[in-house]
């Protein structure tokens, strides 16, 4: 509800330097129990932190970028694997989509990728994803484009149900 403020006094960002080769972009943060994860980056690049208890530092960055990352990490639990759902492509054409890698922990590695989002009939360019739960569903929240609308900045933001079966995310349809 608000009001937000920086946490720091002096207004600087939590985040402003590259580690790994990520650019510090699309952060996201996944909990289990105490222990809260920083996953984000672009340009290629996945970085991981565990934050401090008070959430203004964190520690023990390294890099886990899985097989063609591009940026948009989401990480989730489903029994025993961990499931880091992320984009790949280029976000400007039909390329883009969103993947799927598995882990049996939060620093990974995260192997496996395989597709859960890409292309359909009626659209194309599927992709920086997150997800939820409501209801006694899952759900899938991202954005795609328009096959006839060339301008690579008009994106629909859209949800579809996404289904889970044996520890993982299955192919996710458009509609």
């Amino acid at each position: 509800l608000g009001p937000f403020r920086n946490i720091y006094a002096d207004g600087r960002p939590f985040l402003n330097i590259f580690i790994g080769g990520a650019q510090p972009i699309d952060a996201h943060f996944y909990k289990e129990g105490n222990d809260v994860y920083l996953y984000y980056g672009g340009w290629g690049h996945l970085i991981v932190c565990k934050m401090s208890e008070d959430m203004r530092a964190y520690s023990e960055a390294k890099e886990i970028t899985p097989k063609d990352y591009v940026e948009a990490p989401y990480v989730m639990k489903e029994g025993e694997k961990y499931l880091l759902m992320y984009s790949s492509g280029n976000w400007m054409d039909g390329t883009y989509r969103v993947l799927c890698a598995l882990a049996d922990q939060p620093y990974g590695p995260f192997l496996d990728s395989y597709e859960v989002l890409g292309n359909s009939e009626i659209a194309c360019g599927a992709g920086h994803n997150s997800a939820f739960f409501f209801g006694g569903k899952h759900y899938i929240a991202y954005h795609r484009r328009l096959y006839e609308d060339k301008n690579p900045h008009h994106r629909i933001l859209c949800i579809d149900e996404m289904q889970l079966e044996g520890g993982k995310i299955l192919p996710i349809t458009m509609t």
